[in-house]
């Protein structure tokens, strides 16, 4: 059986390349000058070592007109061939498995945290350090990755996977300027940043924005709105999850941490006071004004605000940590499953020629008169031009976590079912009489990858 190694980066990092690309009049390091003309990037390829010889990538994505460029290069390069095939999410998981199990036609491939850890015990996957050093300077001092990752991936000690930060994005809060300056509020970004935006200021806000605007007896503005439920748990800050490995290397149940709990109460509390509301959908809620303030991951719908509210009257501000966590800063929830792309051992250098020259692309310098990199298009549909907005995303991307809800059978459910979707009991009472359950469904799952 082929052993497969994942090496989680962004899916844009692959199909979100430069428009074009224009000629460098540096040399590359370590391989004297390039031909510019062939490898308009820049990168130092030692021509057709990989002659014949054909990745398989799984994720999902297609070859087209928009990562052309970057491949056709590569192809040229190195004599090697890409092929892509595109596997649905839902059908994702068996058909890799499949593919893994019997060995073929398979090198990248795409994961998430449904795979994790299941599939590093059953010896489907082998770490990263089979292929990349992740103590380079080139990985670790560039920025491109994201540490919260390398340590949702890390077992047994050993890295298994990491997201590359320069197309991720991650959740946190926007918010209608002309709404907080009309109440006569301070703006939240500027509170974030004199390290006064906690869960009281965003309180205060959030009352002084829902409101009956008609006078009419009903409240029809909000303060906040959007997919935010799942969220709490990542304002706590350091480890926060459903579940943590105790040194035995065993997973236990761990929605019982007071700063998460402490996160929840106060979302509770949001929800009660109806601060928090979804009336259509989140989305339209908040462009089309009736709630002041939206949470989730903000790039899958930037485009939409910026087209609504104008970039110029778009806020951005993180979810606020919890009191009880000393650090001040909140974790950002970030979703693997829909931004990562592993990679599967087939021939371990061509593998790692081709994550090092995906890395270079995405760092090179490339010149020329209305050529764009892949991150300036970026920066201009999904933040409307504005680099303080992106930065501040890549700025949160420092801390981030995936949740392991989804790692663990019908664990994330459970929880949704009798602890986030209930209202009757406190969130701490709620917890410790749904604990047992959860750590028997925790207790199930792994012991079956285990075969103890």
């Amino acid at each position: 059986m082929k052993k497969t190694l994942i090496i989680v980066l962004a899916v844009l990092m692959l199909v979100a390349v430069f428009a074009g690309c224009g000629k460098q009049s540096q040399e590359s390091s370590g391989s004297g000058a390039v031909d510019l003309e062939k490898y308009p990037s820049g990168y130092p390829f030692e021509e057709n070592k990989y002659a014949g010889e054909t990745l398989y990538i799984w994720t999902g994505q297609t070859r087209n007109a928009s990562n052309e460029e970057m491949i056709a290069e590569f192809e040229r390069g190195t004599g090697a061939k890409l092929e892509f095939v595109a596997v649905p999410y839902v059908e994702g998981l068996a058909a890799y498995s499949t593919a893994i199990m019997s060995g073929k036609g398979i090198d990248f491939l795409a994961a998430d945290n449904r795979q994790f850890p299941s599939w590093i015990i059953k010896k489907l996957l082998v770490p990263v350090s089979t292929v990349l050093d992740l103590n380079d300077p080139f990985y670790k001092d560039s920025g491109l990755v994201l540490q919260g990752t390398c340590d949702f991936w890390t077992f047994n000690g050993e890295v298994y996977g990491f997201l590359a930060s320069q197309f991720n994005a991650c959740g946190y809060l926007v918010y209608n300027k002309s709404m907080f300056d009309e109440a006569g509020l301070d703006d939240p970004y500027e509170l974030y940043k004199k390290g006064e935006w906690n869960f009281d200021t965003m309180k205060e806000a959030l009352a002084a924005l829902t409101y009956d605007s008609d006078d009419d007896g009903i409240i029809d503005k909000f303060g906040l709105t959007g997919y935010i439920d799942a969220y709490w748990i990542g304002c706590a800050g350091g480890d926060a999850n459903y579940v943590r490995w105790d040194e035995e290397g065993r997973p236990q149940f761990a929605l019982d941490d007071p700063d998460i709990i402490e996160c929840y109460e106060y979302y509770r509390e949001l929800c009660d006071k109806n601060y928090f509301k979804v009336i259509t959908t989140p989305v339209a809620d908040f462009t089309e004004g009736n709630a002041a303030m939206y949470g989730g991951i903000i790039e899958w719908n930037s485009a939409d605000f910026i087209e609504y509210l104008g970039v110029e009257n778009i806020g951005y501000v993180p979810f606020p940590a919890s009191p009880s966590n000393t650090s001040g800063i909140s974790n950002a929830l970030i979703h693997s499953s829909a931004y990562t792309i592993p990679a599967c051992v087939n021939d371990a250098a061509l593998l790692k020629e081709w994550i090092d020259y995906s890395m270079f692309w995405t760092r090179a310098d490339i010149e020329g008169d209305a050529k764009e990199t892949a991150l300036r298009k970026r920066i201009e549909t999904a933040y409307g031009g504005n680099e303080d907005w992106y930065n501040f995303n890549v700025k949160l991307l420092e801390h981030t976590w995936i949740s392991t809800g989804d790692s663990f059978g019908q664990l994330g459910n459970l929880c949704a079912a009798n602890i986030f979707w209930k209202s009757e009991d406190t969130v701490s009472n709620l917890v410790q009489a749904i604990a047992p359950a959860c750590q028997a469904e925790i207790d199930e799952v792994f012991y079956d990858m285990t075969g103890e």
